[in-house]
């Protein structure tokens, strides 16, 4: 143990819209968890560059309450140009936000 050598790693290249200026929020990420008490869920937005975290309350997973979470979250944080999800659910209401919140960009992580 007094004898070991130490472990050089090469670190490892960020992703380029984690590693530049950004406004906050501008680059973000979401997820759900819950239930929090009997039936309401949380919608958790992360923003990529600054790690700051905003939680909104769900009723429900359906495509229309997650519209709705998202607009909160943009008049409170600002609208952002990607939101990166491992949700499949979100992932189906890609072009709903295409065509009523333009300029919206849906990516999987999976």
């Amino acid at each position: 143990r007094y004898k070991a050598s130490h472990v050089n790693a090469e670190p490892v290249a960020l992703p380029k819209n984690r590693v530049g200026n950004a406004v906050p929020s501008e680059i973000s990420g979401v997820d759900f968890a819950g239930p929090v008490y009997l039936k309401e869920n949380q919608c958790l937005f992360t923003c990529a560059v600054y790690r700051a975290v905003h939680l909104e309350l769900v009723t429900s997973l359906s495509a229309d309450a997650f519209l709705e979470v998202l607009r909160r979250s943009i008049a409170r944080r600002g609208r952002p140009t990607i939101i990166y999800s491992d949700m499949v659910q979100i992932l189906q209401v890609q072009e709903i936000v295409n065509v009523k919140l333009i300029g919206i960009k849906l990516e999987s992580i999976v």
